[in-house]
C-alpha cells in the first residue's frame, strides 16, 4: 500500500517517501502466547535499515527511571539483551544525567520462604514479607520520595506501590493478606466477579425474578443466601398447603401460615412484590432493589461492594447501548459473569486514582508505571519444551505441531519429526522470559524492590535461592531491612470510616432522600420521549386502568413494539428483542438518510447487528439483519403505508430536501413554567423540503394505528423546541416503520 511501484514480493518494495511510519519496542515483544512474534518485527525494523527504504530512529531517553535506576537497567540489560538476533531485540543503553536526585530509592532485595521451607517459616511468606514492607514504607519520614509534580519530598503513600507477580493465580494470596492488615488495594486484570458471595446472591435472587415461572429458579432463590431458607422450611410450607410459586400468585388466596411455613409465605411475598416492581424497573434499577431490600452491601466488604457496583454501572451501560433488552437477557449476561466466562477486565476501583497498592501480574503491566515496584516471590522459567511453533514468513504462514497434551504433562500425541523447529521455539521462549524480566524491572520510577525466592536444597546446602529474577539481583543489591510484626505495630483500622452497617442504621434514623425532596424545586427536567401516553381506556372514554404505563417504562422494557406480537417468531424479534429491533431500526434509518442513501442496506445491517448484537446467538442475528434488510429495501422503494396520513415514501421527499439533519439534540431552559422546565432530547429527524420544516419521529410499534393521537405530546414538545431554538415553525409527525 505504501510502495511507490507493486512487487511480487512486498520486502522488494521502496516506499513511498513519507508514507510509511512504524512505532515498536520489540525489548517489549511478551505474548507469544497469543502469536505474537517479535521476529516479524525485527524482519520489518531490517528493511529500514537500508537507506533506499527509510531510516531507524531510536527512542533511548527514559524520562521514568531516577539516576540510580538507569544506570542500574544498563548494567543489567546490556548483559542480558547483548545483541540483536533473529529473536532477540539489543538493549541501547539510557543516558543518565549527571545531576543528583534527593529522596530515597534504589534497588534493593529482600527473602522470602516458599514450598517446603514455607511450613517452616510460615510468618516470613512472600505475601507477609510484602505486607510487612508497604507498612513499614507508607508514612515514613525516612523514606521520602521527590515527587515531579509537587515538586517536593514526601512520603510514600499505598497508591505509590505497585506488586508484579508472575501469574494472575497469584494475586490472590496478596490480596488476601493485605485484607487482614487493612491494606488498600486494587487488582489490575480480570473481575473475579465468581469469587464474590454477594454477587452470586444477587444474581441467583435476579434469576427467579427475571423468569417468575421457572420453579428451579424460585427454589434457587428460596435456598439461596439473601432469602435464607432451609429445605425443611420449604417442606413444611407445602405440606400446609402452599403453593412454590411467584408468577400470578396471590398472597390474599393463600392461608394464613404459622411456624416454618410463615417464613418462607414472608419470602414468597417479597418475590411477588419484586416480580411486579420489575414490570416497569430497568436492569440495573432491579438489581439495585434486590440489593437495597436484602442490605447486600452492609455485608460485602469493600472489594465486594466494587464488584457490585460495577456490575450495576455494566448493566446500565449495556441497557442504554442496546445491548440488553429486558430481564432475561439481563439474567443470562449476569450468570455468564459469574460463571467465569466473562472477558469484562478493568483495574477495580470506584475512585479513578484510588490510594491502593496496585496489584498485576506481568501480561498486565506494560505501558504502567509506579514509583515502588514490588517483583513478587517467582520460580525460574522451565522450558518444558514447546507444543507448537508458527512462522510467519513473508508470503505465508507455516505451522509445527510437535505435541498435544491433556492435563499436566501427559501426551496424547507426539511427532518425531521437527526436532530443529522445536529447538527454534525453545529458543523464542527462553528470549521472551528474558523480555518479561525487562517489561517488570523498567515499571519502576523510585524504587525496585525484589524477592529472593529461598527452597529447600539438598544435605549440603539446606536452602537454596530460587527466583525468576535472578538476572536482576547484583551481589552489591542491598537487602532491605524488614521491621518485626511487634515493631510495626497492631494492625489499625482507618480512621473515622464508617462500616456498612452503621451507614445503614444512620439512614434509617435519618430519611436523607426524604430530607433532599422536601427543598423546594429549583427546575424540572422533562424529556419528550417521555411524556405519559394516553392508554386505550382512556380513549375509548373509560378512566380506570391500573396497568397504565407510561413511555419511558413501555421504552425500557421494549413493550412499545408488543402489542401485537407476531405469531410466527422463534427469535423473539417482537416479544423478548422487540426494543433491540426498535433501537436497531432508527439506527438504521439515521444511516440510510446521513448517507445521502449511498450506503448498502446489507451493509448497513451487518454493521449495526454487529454493533449492538454481540451477545446474541447467530440465529437472533441473522433474524435480526433479515428484518433489517426487509426494512430498509421497503423504505428505498416506496416506504410503508401510513394511517396518520404522513406521506408514505418518505425517502423520496429526502432526495429532494433542501437541508436534514439526523439525531438533532436540544436543550432548552422554558422559565414560563414554575418552576422552570428544562426539556432535554432528541428529534430522529429534522428536514426542509419545498421551504417548510418537518420533524419526524419513528415509531416501530406493531400496532401503527393512531400514532399521531397517542404521541401527540411528544410532537407538540418537539415543535416547540425547534421554534425556540431557532425561529421556525415546523409540521412534525410520526412515521410508523412496520418491522
Amino acid at each position: 500500500l505504501a510502495a511507490g511501484a507493486a512487487k511480487e514480493n512486498w520486502t522488494d518494495c521502496l516506499p513511498r517517501e513519507g508514507s510509511l511510519f512504524i512505532v515498536g519496542d520489540p525489548k517489549q515483544s511478551i505474548y507469544r502466547f497469543r502469536d505474537a512474534d517479535v521476529t516479524s518485527f525485527l524482519r520489518v525494523k531490517g528493511l529500514f535499515e537500508n537507506p533506499a527504504v527509510g531510516e531507524v530512529l531510536s527512542l533511548t531517553r527514559n524520562f521514568r527511571s531516577t539516576k540510580a535506576l538507569r544506570n542500574y537497567f544498563n548494567r543489567c540489560f546490556t548483559m542480558l539483551l547483548p545483541e540483536q538476533t533473529e529473536v532477540q531485540s539489543r538493549y541501547d543503553l539510557i543516558p543518565v544525567q549527571e545531576e543528583e536526585e534527593a529522596g530515597w530509592g534504589g534497588i534493593f532485595r529482600y527473602p522470602s520462604y516458599a514450598g517446603k521451607l514455607s511450613a517452616a517459616h510460615p510468618e516470613e511468606t512472600d505475601e507477609k514479607q510484602v505486607g510487612r514492607i508497604i507498612r513499614q514504607l507508607v508514612g515514613s519520614s525516612e523514606h521520602q520520595i521527590w515527587d515531579r509534580g509537587e515538586k517536593g519530598l514526601r512520603p510514600l503513600r499505598y497508591g505509590d506501590f505497585m506488586l508484579i507477580t508472575v501469574g494472575k493465580a497469584a494475586l490472590a494470596a496478596y490480596s488476601k493478606e493485605f485484607e487482614r492488615l487493612g491494606i488498600p488495594s486494587r487488582v489490575e486484570g480480570k473481575v473475579p466477579f465468581d469469587d464474590c458471595p454477594a454477587l452470586l446472591a444477587v444474581v441467583q435472587f435476579y434469576a427467579a425474578l427475571a423468569d417468575p415461572g421457572n420453579g428451579i429458579a424460585v427454589y434457587r432463590a428460596l435456598r439461596g443466601t439473601l432469602a435464607g431458607l432451609s429445605e425443611n422450611q420449604i417442606k413444611a410450607y407445602r405440606a400446609a398447603g402452599g403453593k412454590i410459586e411467584i408468577k400470578g400468585a396471590s398472597a390474599e388466596a393463600e392461608p394464613a401460615f404459622s411456624g416454618q411455613a410463615r417464613k418462607v409465605q414472608a419470602a414468597l411475598s417479597v418475590l411477588r412484590e419484586l416480580v411486579r416492581k420489575a414490570e416497569i424497573l430497568s436492569p440495573a434499577s432491579l438489581y439495585r432493589e434486590i440489593a437495597r431490600r436484602y442490605r447486600v452491601f452492609e455485608g460485602a466488604g469493600g472489594k465486594n461492594a466494587e464488584i457490585l457496583w460495577y456490575v450495576e454501572e455494566q448493566l446500565r451501560a449495556r441497557k442504554a447501548g442496546g445491548l440488553l433488552n429486558g430481564h432475561r437477557e439481563a439474567a443470562a449476561w449476569l450468570e455468564k459473569l459469574i460463571s467465569g466466562k466473562a472477558e469484562e477486565e478493568r483495574s477495580l476501583s470506584l475512585q479513578e486514582k484510588p490510594d491502593a497498592v496496585h496489584l498485576a501480574n506481568l501480561h498486565k503491566v506494560k505501558g504502567l508505571e509506579a514509583q515502588v515496584v514490588i517483583l513478587a516471590s517467582a520460580r525460574p522459567a522451565k522450558n518444558k519444551g514447546a507444543d507448537h511453533r508458527i512462522e510467519y514468513g513473508t508470503d505465508a504462514t507455516d505451522g509445527f505441531l510437535f505435541k498435544l497434551k491433556q492435563g499436566e504433562g501427559y501426551v496424547l500425541i507426539q511427532t518425531s519429526r521437527f526436532a530443529d523447529k522445536e529447538d527454534e521455539e525453545k529458543a523464542a521462549l527462553t528470549a521472551e522470559n528474558d523480555r518479561q524480566i525487562y517489561v517488570a524491572a523498567t515499571r519502576a520510577k523510585n524504587a525496585l524492590i525484589i524477592s529472593e525466592r529461598m527452597e529447600k536444597g539438598d544435605k549440603v546446602n539446606p536452602e537454596k535461592i530460587n527466583t525468576r529474577w535472578q538476572p536482576l539481583i547484583e551481589e552489591e543489591t542491598l537487602y532491605l531491612t524488614i521491621k518485626s510484626d511487634a515493631e510495626l505495630g497492631p494492625v489499625k483500622a482507618s480512621a473515622g470510616t464508617l462500616t456498612a452497617k452503621e451507614l445503614y442504621e444512620a439512614a434509617a434514623q435519618e430519611d436523607l432522600a426524604a430530607a433532599a425532596f422536601a427543598q423546594e424545586e429549583s427546575y424540572l427536567l422533562q424529556i419528550p420521549s417521555r411524556l405519559e401516553l394516553p392508554s386505550k381506556l382512556e380513549e375509548e372514554g373509560r378512566t380506570e386502568d391500573p396497568g397504565k404505563r407510561d413511555a419511558a417504562a413501555d421504552k425500557e422494557e421494549g413493550t412499545e413494539t408488543t402489542e401485537l406480537p407476531a405469531k410466527d417468531d422463534p427469535y423473539g424479534l417482537h416479544h423478548r428483542l422487540a426494543a433491540t429491533l426498535g433501537t436497531m431500526t432508527h439506527r438504521l434509518m439515521e444511516m440510510l438518510v446521513s448517507s445521502g442513501f449511498r450506503i448498502g442496506v446489507e451493509a448497513a445491517a451487518a454493521e449495526i447487528v454487529s454493533e449492538y448484537g454481540e451477545d446474541l446467538s447467530d440465529g437472533q442475528q441473522e433474524a435480526l439483519k433479515t428484518a433489517l434488510k426487509a426494512a430498509g429495501s421497503t423504505m428505498l422503494s416506496g416506504g410503508y403505508p401510513q394511517e396518520n396520513g404522513s406521506a408514505q415514501d418518505l425517502f423520496a421527499e429526502l432526495r429532494e430536501a433542501e437541508e436534514i439533519f439526523c439525531e438533532l439534540p436540544f436543550t432548552y431552559r422554558d422559565e414560563a413554567e414554575k418552576p422552570p422546565v428544562i426539556w432535554d432530547g432528541v428529534m430522529d429527524l429534522v428536514y426542509k423540503h419545498n421551504g417548510k420544516w418537518n420533524i419526524v419521529d419513528y415509531k416501530t410499534n406493531a400496532d401503527g394505528r393512531d400514532l399521531y393521537t397517542r404521541y401527540a405530546g411528544q410532537l407538540e414538545a418537539y415543535q416547540k423546541a425547534f421554534l425556540v431554538l431557532t425561529g421556525e415553525r415546523a409540521e412534525a409527525r410520526v412515521y410508523h416503520v412496520g418491522v
